[in-house]
């Protein structure tokens, strides 16, 4: 056998185990998504959402009405497009579950106005959401992969921001960030970080507990084909909602909460 045709037997095999390591990883994950859309479509109210009365939650849309964010590989899908379809799933389940809340857009006229200002438009979201007074902010997103190197397309984990100075504020926004990151892991099986983020003015400014939500790669082309999927979106909405639920139950208790 000469020297080429054992490299290409090499390669073909370093192929062949990326397809089997890249199949044991997404297959039960694709399972966990066909097992969820039946659950949800049975269960859509089995958590106690009594915890949401009178509280004032702003629900933000990352980049919509500014700019269309990151863009997936395959599909050109916008993250901005993303976050929107999320954000108001994610509205519609607060107030289907609780009468009482107050659910507040940071997207409207006001943003969409500010389409050539992304500095403006950020400053304009917190002030939105510093007027509504609210009990929590959550900001959506999808993350993307900056570097270069064809192995970064494959990264694809959950990441949550907070804002950290050492207040009473960032301690809040610290158990949000968690109960929100533990439900995103969960629900849709990726591995998941914490992150304080100090440079980000949303968390800065908005006077309030508050958390950026990282939920995914959207420039992963398998995760790219997922989100492209009402029903992945509703999950990941329902694993946001589920986190907020766990974050005001855990204020009402403190005595029940669990770090974790």
């Amino acid at each position: 056998m000469t020297a080429k045709a054992t490299l290409i037997g090499v390669l073909a095999s370093l192929v062949l185990l990326a397809r089997i390591g890249l199949g044991l990883y997404f297959l039960p994950r694709i399972m966990a998504l066909s097992w969820y859309r039946g659950w949800l479509a049975e269960n859509p109210a089995r958590l106690d959402a009594s915890v949401l009365t009178g509280k004032t939650i702003v629900i933000d849309a990352g980049h919509k009405g500014c700019h269309a964010g990151a863009l997936g590989p395959r599909l050109g899908l916008k993250e901005a497009d993303v976050n929107w379809e999320v954000a108001e799933t994610l509205r519609s389940m607060l107030r289907r579950a609780n009468p009482d809340v107050n659910v507040v857009a940071t997207v409207g006229d006001s943003i969409t106005r500010s389409e050539d200002d992304p500095d403006g438009d950020l400053n304009l979201r917190s002030q939105l959401a510093r007027r509504a007074g609210p009990d929590l902010v959550v900001s959506v997103h999808h993350d993307a992969a900056t570097k270069r190197e064809p192995w970064s397309l494959w990264v694809n984990l959950t990441t949550v921001f907070y804002h950290e100075n050492g207040s009473d504020l960032s301690r809040r926004s610290r158990l949000a960030a968690q109960c929100v990151r533990r439900r995103l892991g969960r629900y849709l099986l990726l591995p998941g970080f914490l992150i304080p983020r100090n440079d980000l003015g949303l968390l800065r400014d908005s006077h309030a507990p508050a958390i950026v939500t990282e939920a995914s790669f959207i420039t992963n082309p398998l995760q790219e084909r997922l989100l492209a999927q009402p029903d992945r979106l509703r999950i990941e909405a329902y694993a946001i909602y589920h986190g907020i639920l766990e974050y005001f139950a855990y204020q009402n208790h403190p005595a029940e909460r669990k770090t974790r």
